[in-house]
């Protein structure tokens, strides 16, 4: 993730790069260049090989502004942020916590309160390499506070992960957590533990307070 993150801000401070040049900068393959170049363009920072240029570049720059940010990514960074802000000292803290309002404020609605709920969570995973869980919950949790839509993708052993959509959801216990939809009732209650990823859709409904962990 960190080469990745050197060579979005490579090809953001510079009008073109060779890929010399970002295989010496980075210290990365010719193949691992590619990949994260497609990593990268997939990510919404489209990347172009200039000919006349002779380089690599960012095809626009102009369009990748913070407010440009859906919540998926905003959460997606910010657990990234937390994560990282465990291993630095106080002073890079701070600016943790500066980046974190600047994401947050981009969105133009408040999510600083559910993030506070998750965010002693969040510093009590030291132990664990795989967040994949803790993030799935913040993106259930966050549609949920802020009354929007939410996609959600369950395992499945044989084919790819089977994709519902949920308009209105809500989070019930029965035994375990689960999530289900207030608009219906014929629909059975899905197991968290089953949820592989979630995605945040739509536009504002309503907003919950009722927010669980």
């Amino acid at each position: 993730m960190s080469k990745i993150l050197l060579l979005i801000n490579l090809l953001h401070h510079r009008r073109s790069v060779k890929p010399s040049e970002i295989k010496r900068v980075c210290g990365i393959s010719s193949r691992s260049l590619y990949r994260y170049l497609n990593t990268i363009s997939a990510g919404y920072f489209p990347v172009i090989f200039d000919r006349s240029l002779g380089g690599y570049r960012l095809l626009e720059k102009s369009g990748n502004s913070i407010d440009k940010l859906n919540l998926d990514e905003v959460v997606t960074i910010s657990l990234a942020l937390q994560s990282l802000s465990k291993t630095l000292n106080e002073s890079y803290q701070k600016k943790i916590e500066a980046i974190l309002g600047k994401l947050f404020s981009s969105q133009g609605m408040s999510i600083e309160e559910i993030w506070q709920v998750f965010r002693e969570k969040i510093r009590t995973m030291d132990g664990e390499k795989d967040h994949s869980n803790i993030l799935t919950e913040l993106i259930i949790q966050t549609a949920i506070f802020l009354g929007k839509n939410l996609d959600i993708h369950l395992e499945s052993e044989n084919t790819e992960p089977i994709k519902i959509t949920i308009d209105s959801p809500l989070l019930v216990f029965d035994n375990v957590w689960a999530i289900s939809d207030r608009n219906t009732e014929i629909q059975p209650s899905i197991p968290m533990a089953s949820v592989k990823s979630a995605h945040i859709t739509s536009v504002l409904r309503h907003k919950s307070l009722d927010i669980r962990i």
